[in-house]
C-alpha cells in the first residue's frame, strides 16, 4: 500500500509539473526599435508593467538593450531588480518596495543582433517572487566599459509600442537615487516569466490524483467482470 501511496505522489508531482511549465505573462521583447534610453553607471531606469494571466510567481526577468553610438561592444555588468507598484509610486526614494534585486552580471553585445549597434537580452532568475499586483521592472548600470540604450518598442508611439503580452504603463528611472516619471508612451523592451502559485499546483495535482485513482477502479472493475 505505501509503495503504490509512493508511486501515486510520484506520478501527480510529474504530472502537475508538465501541466504547468513556466509561461510568459509579460513581453515587449518582440518589435523592439532602435530608440531607447541611455546609460550611465548607477542610472537605473524601468517600467511598470501588469502580468497576463493569473499566475504572480515571477520565475525570470529579461531586458533588451542595444550600444549608444559607436560605442564598442565590450562586456560590462547590470543589475535587474523588481518593485512592488501595486500602490502609487513611493517617489523620490523608490518606485515602491523591493521585491527582488539579482547580482550584478557581466554582458556581451552581438554585433549582429540591433542593426548598426549592436543588442544584447540580459535575464536573471528570479525565487519564485510573489507580484501583489502591477510590477516595475528596471535595470542599472554597475561598471562603464560601454554606454547602452535600454531598447524601446515603438519609438515614442503609443499605437505601435504595446507589448505583446501584459501591459505597460509608466517609465520610471533614477539619478543619484532620485527616482521619477519620465513623461514619454514609449513601452521598454522587457519579458517576465511565472509559474502558478503553489496552491494552484496542489490543486491540479489533487484532481490529477482523483482521476487517476477513478480511473484504476474502472480497470479493476472490467477485469474483476
Amino acid at each position: 500500500m505505501a509503495f503504490a501511496i509512493a508511486i501515486l505522489s510520484t506520478l501527480v508531482n510529474a504530472r502537475a509539473f508538465a501541466v504547468f511549465p513556466g509561461e510568459v505573462a509579460y513581453d515587449s521583447i518582440p518589435g523592439a526599435g532602435l530608440g531607447g534610453y541611455g546609460s550611465a553607471v548607477n542610472f537605473e531606469i524601468g517600467q511598470k508593467v501588469t502580468l497576463a494571466g493569473p499566475s504572480r510567481a515571477i520565475t525570470f526577468l529579461e531586458v533588451r538593450m542595444r550600444l549608444f553610438g559607436d560605442s564598442l561592444p565590450n562586456p560590462g555588468q547590470v543589475q535587474l531588480s523588481l518593485y512592488d507598484a501595486s500602490g502609487p509610486f513611493n517617489f523620490p526614494s523608490s518606485p515602491g518596495p523591493l521585491l527582488w534585486q539579482g547580482p550584478a552580471q557581466t554582458y556581451q553585445f552581438d554585433p549582429q543582433g540591433g542593426g548598426c549597434c549592436g543588442a544584447a537580452v540580459v535575464g536573471a532568475p528570479v525565487p519564485n517572487v510573489q507580484a501583489p499586483g502591477p510590477v516595475v521592472w528596471s535595470i542599472r548600470q554597475t561598471s562603464e566599459p560601454a554606454d547602452f540604450l535600454v531598447s524601446a518598442v515603438g519609438n515614442g508611439s503609443p499605437q505601435m509600442g504595446q507589448p505583446t503580452i501584459g501591459a505597460s504603463a509608466e517609465i520610471v528611472a533614477a539619478t543619484d537615487g532620485m527616482w521619477s516619471v519620465l513623461m514619454d508612451p514609449s513601452t521598454l523592451s522587457a519579458r517576465i516569466t511565472v509559474v502558478p502559485e503553489p496552491g494552484m499546483a496542489a490543486l491540479a495535482g489533487a484532481a490529477i490524483a482523483v482521476g487517476w485513482m477513478a480511473r484504476r477502479r474502472a480497470t479493476a472493475y472490467r477485469n474483476a467482470a
